[in-house]
């Protein structure tokens, strides 16, 4: 009997490493003598050894920042040369021999891999011939990848595939009959096996978007195809799907199906990961109709429709729906149910929840890992974690009744207390240049609030008190010169000097409506949030540290109230409204008054805002608990069209859209809307 060896891969070598617990890597076994078997480890560049591996294990021999080139294996060298002799013999065969025919169509397909059937209707030939060429005289050439049942076959090495790339062997002709075998099934909606007639090849779904590239328009036209995307969707995974989208979108940057097509699949990817519905046909096309119509998408609803309706079994079918959802919108990265009060961003792109009082939970989520769910560092649960701010290195800073510090690499470890606000809880807190941290408190009762200073080097010794404020601090920012910014409820905006404790603060100003959010944007001005009144809204306001009692600019507002803020790499502004509104909106400081971006909603609030290094956007519900990751550059402001309007009207055209104004002193006006870059399907601004 032929003797086979059992591979074992392992990624994330230092990941699901708990309290007692062990990492993966402390889990592998040394030696493996006598056994059958060997062991892939595959991890990020320059990894830290976790401290529970063995040091005898031969991982701990490894140097941590030097590459290791792995060796050929003797035996796949041998196999390599004796393909290598068999593919020279078939290069030399004629033009119209089958097997160069076999050859040539895999290499126009770029190594398929193609199934027998495929290689059948491509070559025009008999079933048994074709066998006969993969299983005989192309054996050691070609190789079989995929289930036994469904097999494939590609070039058992990629400088096999090479080669025939080199003689030209793949010629125009075997192209063509790719894209004519392509057009066949595009003209029959790619067909699911469950649909009653014979399933779309799978080299079509997961390979053959690869050899369009370098034909934006027609990569465009394959991937914004609904019916394509539905049976590749099936075949192949929601997420393989999306990583396709996102390849052709950068492929076609300028192509506006396909970046609606990307946040209608986006936008349903948390349901399409459901395995209950694989058993139902119309599923996938059902949602993302669905998706489609809530983003405005309409000609993208109705193919997903028509394709619901093609199944043997379409369910439901979407008639119209009032709701509407933000293209913003990248994914949700996970829920704490107990609420999420107050977020960060750590130095490697991680972000940092804290929960409220009940839970008190603080987790860390990987916006790169969706869905994995988050570590828990641990929790506070004598008053929650009503604020949270990252120091220098790296560790993680939580307010409530006690100010504590978290390490995110020894999860579960333990705080330690840097000390306790006596007279009141903590409700914001910020970190200076030099680490030491700055925080505000509520105040019993609800009563004036300190500000206070802590050394986090110097845990247990009590904090530097600043002053007081007349009334609760909602909110505290650091000033790139080290001075510290606060808001109160009662509005004052004061700015205080940690290094002239007794000089007390300066006021820049007052906000009658509160100022319960603060940030700092790149030239140095503050932007402060307000939970405003009833009838005018919480207005979002940037005020000058150099000139404080000037009054500040009004950027807008928000009627459910700017609860949190935070500012954008490019020196825009973020904010998040409270409970009943749950707007996050995005503010230009450098054009006032214009109005904001809306990129979504949270239905409990979004009471936390946070920002990460690439620009995207985390923020978190307060009742909802709900951690979600929205793209900023997915929306933009809609163009300004400066006129009366009594009535509108839209329709169709052969180039975009017609708008047809009716004006309210007489007179009807039409206007071709074409898309263009700047207004294309999944970029516009929407209420969601």
């Amino acid at each position: 009997m032929r003797a086979t060896y059992q591979l074992l891969i392992v990624d994330g070598l230092d990941e699901d490493l708990r309290p007692g617990g062990h990492s993966v890597a402390g889990w592998l076994p040394g030696r493996l003598p006598g056994l059958p078997a060997r062991v892939l480890v595959g991890s990020r560049l320059y990894p830290r050894l976790p401290d529970d591996v063995d040091p005898a294990h031969p991982l701990a021999a490894l140097t941590p920042d030097k590459l290791y080139t792995l060796p050929d294996s003797p035996h796949a060298t041998r196999l390599r040369e004796l393909a290598d002799q068999e593919i020279t013999r078939l290069l030399r065969r004629a033009s119209d021999d089958l097997a160069l025919d076999v050859l040539g169509l895999l290499t126009a397909a770029r190594g398929g891999p193609l199934a027998v059937a495929d290689l059948t209707t491509l070559t025009g030939s008999r079933l048994w011939k074709v066998r006969g060429i993969l299983d005989g005289e192309a054996a050691r050439t070609l190789r079989q990848v995929g289930s036994a049942d469904t097999p494939r076959f590609t070039f058992a090495h990629e400088t096999l595939l090479a080669r025939c790339q080199d003689h030209g062997v793949g010629d125009p002709g075997h192209s063509r009959r790719i894209e004519e075998w392509a057009a066949t099934w595009r003209d029959r909606s790619w067909p699911a096996a469950r649909d009653g007639q014979d399933e779309t090849p799978l080299y079509l779904l997961d390979r053959y978007p690869q050899t369009l590239y370098g034909d934006p328009s027609r990569l465009a036209a394959l991937a914004g195809d609904a019916g394509w995307v539905t049976a590749a969707i099936r075949a192949l995974g929601v997420d393989a799907v999306l990583a396709e989208l996102k390849t052709a979108g950068a492929a076609a940057p300028g192509e506006p199906r396909l970046a609606a097509m990307q946040a209608v699949v986006r936008g349903q990817a948390h349901h399409l990961r459901d395995r209950k519905a694989a058993g139902d046909p119309g599923f996938v096309p059902r949602q993302l109709c669905l998706q489609a119509a809530e983003l405005g998408e309409t000609l993208l609803a109705a193919d997903f429709r028509t394709r619901q309706l093609a199944c043997d079994d379409p369910g439901p079918v979407l008639q119209w729906t009032t709701r509407r959802a933000s293209p913003a919108l990248i994914l949700e990265l996970g829920r704490d149910e107990g609420g999420v009060r107050a977020a960060a961003v750590l130095p490697d792109g991680r972000v940092v929840t804290g929960g409220g009082v009940g839970d008190g939970r603080v987790l860390v989520w990987d916006p790169a890992e969706p869905g994995t769910g988050p570590v828990e560092l641990g929790r506070d649960q004598l008053g929650g974690a009503e604020a949270v701010a990252v120091l220098p290195d790296g560790r993680v800073v939580t307010g409530a009744r006690r100010v504590l510090v978290w390490d995110p690499a020894e999860p579960g470890t333990g705080p330690v207390e840097l000390g306790r606000d006596e007279l009141g809880g903590v409700s914001a807190v910020a970190v200076l240049p030099d680490g030491r941290v700055v925080t505000g408190s509520i105040g019993r009762g609800g009563d004036a609030g300190r500000v206070l200073v802590w050394d986090p080097a110097e845990p247990g010794t009590g904090p530097v008190e600043l002053g007081w404020n007349d009334s609760a601090v909602g909110a505290v920012a650091v000033l790139p010169d080290g001075r510290v910014v606060t808001g109160g409820d009662a509005g004052r905006v004061l700015v205080w000097d940690p290094g002239a404790a007794q000089r007390g603060p300066v006021e820049l100003g007052r906000d009658e409506g509160g100022a319960v959010a603060a940030a700092v944007l790149p030239d140095g001005r503050v932007v402060t949030g307000s939970i405003g009144d009833v009838v005018g809204g919480g207005r979002v306001l940037v005020w000058d540290p150099a000139e404080p009692g000037t009054g500040p600019v009004e950027l807008g507002r928000d009627e459910g109230g700017a609860v949190a803020a935070a500012v954008l790499p490019d020196g825009r502004v973020v904010t998040g409204g409270g409970v009943g509104d749950g707007r996050v909106l995005v503010w230009d400081p450098a054009e006032p008054g214009t109005g904001p971006v809306e990129l979504g909603r949270h239905e409990g609030g979004a009471v936390a805002a946070a920002v990460l290094p690439d620009g995207r956007v985390v923020t978190g519900g307060g009742y909802d608990g709900r951690v979600r990751l929205r793209n900023v550059q997915s929306s933009s402001p809609g163009t300004l069209l400066a006129c009366s309007a009594y009535a509108l009207a839209t329709s169709l055209s052969p180039s975009g859209a017609r708008l047809f104004i009716g004006h309210a002193v007489g007179g009807i006006s039409c206007w071709e809307v074409r898309p263009t870059a700047q207004n294309m399907p999944g970029a516009r601004q929407r209420a969601g």
